[in-house]
């Protein structure tokens, strides 16, 4: 874990890329989380991850906002 704590650190000021399965991952759990595995594309995730993406996110973004992802999306 400390490789990839560099790593966030190392990059947290330069923002973030999210592909097109993980952002479909942010819509689907952010609609409804029990619905992250029953779609088709993003039924290899879990709830879990979806958290962890929200937890990810929120780092990234209180570099440019005060305000949280959790509310801007959900």
């Amino acid at each position: 874990m400390d490789y990839v704590q560099k790593l966030l650190n190392k990059y947290q000021n330069k923002g973030i890329v999210i592909d097109t399965n993980i952002l479909l991952l942010l819509i689907v759990g952010s609609a409804n989380r029990k619905r992250i595995s029953q779609f088709k594309r993003t039924q290899q995730f879990i709830p879990e991850d979806y958290d962890l993406l929200i937890e990810l996110i929120n780092l990234y973004f209180r570099q440019f906002s005060n305000l949280s992802v959790q509310n801007w999306v959900g």
